[in-house]
């Protein structure tokens, strides 16, 4: 599994990620969001690489529904055929999405909306707005929910290997990317949430 992260114009620094497999050339691409005036001209970027490297795009997944993250949706389903997977079309709880030998685990995250979900593949972890680096997303939506968020953080070190990467949704930290480890230790909102008070329930079994 080959992971871009792209960082999109903005003030809200977002992150899309295009994943692909490279034995097949099969990919998906995450959060297509941006919010802007230059938005048709970043898609228009990304397409670009997608296509000058001949990758097929299988799905466009969103880790949540907030415009951020959806605006490009239908600028590269029109363009490549992808289909379109979130929450909302059914994605739930340890479904797997598959494209080439690739496959992501979902994983329900609610608490910065209610419909947010990670993805987890050989010890890398999307984590979309649930978990930034150095900070985890905002609950000042109609469906958040601060509890719920710290109930799904917890969730993510019990059953993420501690050394799992984490890719977020935004470029908000002093590094791009962190792992689990390091967000239990050194996250702004760990001792909130209890995060040193849990620990990865499988450490004994294969990950």
């Amino acid at each position: 599994m080959k992971i871009e992260q792209i960082e999109m114009l903005g003030i809200l620094k977002n992150f899309t990620y295009l994943i692909i497999c490279e034995e097949t050339g099969q990919a998906s691409l995450l959060d297509p969001g941006l919010v802007g005036t230059g938005a048709f001209w970043k898609f228009r970027s990304v397409l670009k690489m997608i296509k000058n490297r001949g990758y097929e795009l299988k799905y466009i997944i969103n880790s949540h529904s907030h415009h951020d993250h959806i605006k490009g949706n239908s600028f590269f389903q029109k363009r490549t055929g992808a289909q379109i997977i979130n929450f909302k079309t059914g994605l739930r709880e340890n479904d797997l999405i598959e494209f080439g030998k690739v496959k992501l685990k979902v994983i329900e995250t609610p608490g910065h909306t209610a419909d947010c979900i990670c993805l987890y593949s050989d010890k890398n972890i999307f984590t979309g707005d649930t978990l930034f680096v150095g900070d985890s997303g905002a609950t000042v939506s109609v469906d958040s929910n601060r509890s719920q968020l710290g109930t799904s953080l917890r969730k993510l070190i019990e059953t993420c290997p501690p050394e799992t990467i984490v890719w977020s949704g935004h470029n908000f930290g002093k590094t791009r990317t962190s792992t689990l480890a390091d967000e239990q230790e050194h996250n702004v909102n760990s001792e909130e949430y209890k995060l040193k008070e849990v620990s990865y329930l499988l450490k004994n079994e294969s990950s």
